[in-house]
């Protein structure tokens, strides 16, 4: 397994989109700094949460997977594991910027397989630019790399039968999580008890960047953790739900812009614990050829929206209208 010992290397490698600029190298961790800019990153105007530009989620995986093989030089990434989204990443809302830093510090390694721990984080600074509080942690995940990549597992399992279309919440006119324009990915969304379906239909912004420089087809996963929260619905109401977390994520697949045009992907998640809780998502092919795989989705509840109306209400409201 070759480490990159010698940090002078990552300028000689592709420019990556989300690593930034390499700052320094500690042990066996090395420290990129970046800056999300709208008018560079202006994809981010689809995904609005209480009416800013944030990074979603599953666009983490893609930061994580560019600092890990300037780390881990000679293996591919072929899974994440313990992704952990604990704080926001949002543009400024005069600046329309957020700078942020990652640390790519390696957990173990072997000649056919390492672990990276990924850290995101920021600096709290008042107005004056003075720090108040540094290295404000936003997302903290594991990437598994290997030699090579594992082939895809097949779909087995009988798709529900009787299923019932709602309307994707995530689209409506709503304050606290409006997505659009490159996240309206989602078609023929449907429930059947535990279930949660949709159909992949990527739009013509995954064939620009930032998507075609890419190597996680982040769109996809984005839509595919939505899929999770379809067959929640209480009282005609379907939830906007907030990642929280996923326990792992394993790729079969190049990036989104590689998928564009392809078979139709049939996205679909289901309930592990019919309780609540964790939830198994996967994308699966016309041939049954799975693409990727999360577990243990969960996430953190931001509000409803009516299936029929399209109105928004608070998470409380319908707690203390069903208590």
């Amino acid at each position: 397994m070759h480490y990159n010992q010698n940090p002078s290397t990552i300028h000689s490698a592709a420019t990556p989109f989300y690593a930034g600029l390499f700052t320094r190298s500690d042990g066996g961790s090395l420290v990129f700094e970046g800056v999300l800019d709208l008018d560079r990153d202006s994809y981010l105007v689809g995904h609005l949460v209480h009416g800013r530009p944030t990074l979603p989620g599953t666009f983490v995986l893609e930061m994580a997977a560019e600092a890990a093989r300037h780390l881990v030089t000679d293996q591919v990434v072929v899974a994440f594991d313990t992704v952990l989204c604990r704080r926001l990443l949002r543009l400024h809302p005069v600046r329309k910027t957020a700078p942020f830093r990652i640390v790519a510090r390696l957990l173990e390694s072997s000649p056919s397989r390492s672990r990276v721990n990924i850290r995101v984080t920021s600096d709290l600074r008042a107005p004056s630019g003075k720090v108040l509080r540094a290295d404000q942690v936003h997302f903290e995940l594991n990437v598994v790399m290997a030699a090579s990549g594992a082939p895809a597992a097949r779909w087995t399992q009988p798709w529900p039968r009787m299923a019932r279309e709602v309307p994707d919440p995530y689209l409506s006119d709503n304050p606290a999580l409006k997505l659009s324009q490159a996240f309206d990915t989602l078609r023929e969304t449907s429930v059947h008890d535990n279930w949660g379906m949709a159909t992949l239909r990527l739009p013509a912004e995954a064939m620009g960047k930032p998507f075609t420089r890419f190597t996680v087809p982040v769109l996809m996963l984005d839509g595919l953790a939505r899929t999770s929260v379809l067959a929640l619905t209480r009282d005609g109401y379907s939830p906007l739900v907030a990642l929280s977390s996923i326990g792992t994520v394993e790729i079969h697949c190049g990036n989104d812009s590689d998928l564009v045009g392809s078979e139709p992907i049939r996205l679909v998640s289901r309930r592990e614990n019919t309780n609540g809780g964790d939830y198994r998502c996967a994308a699966v092919t016309g041939d049954g050829t799975v693409l990727a795989t999360m577990r243990g989705v969960t996430g953190t509840l931001v509000g409803y929206v009516h299936q029929d109306t399209g109105s928004f209400v608070a998470p409380a409201k319908i707690t203390q209208a069903t208590a």
